[in-house]
């Protein structure tokens, strides 16, 4: 199972953070990675959604529910997809008024041998790089840096 845990303190509101991380249908306009997303369910405390990545000619999609508690968490739990386990959390934590601590844990095993081979060095890039395409897109939606 691959670990990864990234932080970064960033000039921006807790609640401008989860609205960015959580918003998505957005992940495609920024994530070159993400091919598509859609959205199967959504209530004020969870959303079920697939999300298509690809890269290098390789295209997989999966199926989480995110669990929201609202400018706080959002948790990831696999429901379908490529990988034997899936799971991951960020986490908003506000630092005053202007700014705040974004974490994301992500936790995963990908099921099949051959995929583990191929994907999983994709996969691993992909997570480990998540906190900054986040941080670079709040740069760019709310002007600081």
């Amino acid at each position: 199972m691959i670990h990864i845990h990234k932080t970064a303190l960033v000039p921006y509101r807790s609640r401008d953070m989860f609205t960015l991380v959580n918003d998505i249908d957005a992940y495609p306009r920024f994530l070159p990675w993400c091919k598509s997303t859609t959205i199967l369910s959504q209530t004020s405390s969870q959303i079920v959604a697939t999300i298509t990545m690809g890269s290098v000619g390789l295209e997989k999609s999966f199926t989480t529910t995110n669990v929201i508690k609202p400018d706080e968490s959002i948790e990831i739990h696999l429901l379908e997809g490529p990988f034997s386990q899936l799971q991951g959390r960020w986490t908003f934590q506000p630092l005053g008024e202007e700014g705040c601590k974004i974490s994301l844990t992500m936790e995963f095993e990908i099921s099949n041998q051959l995929l583990r081979m191929s994907l999983g060095p994709i996969f691993s890039k992909i997570v480990n790089s998540l906190v900054d395409a986040f941080v670079q897109r709040a740069n760019e939606l709310y002007g600081k840096s």
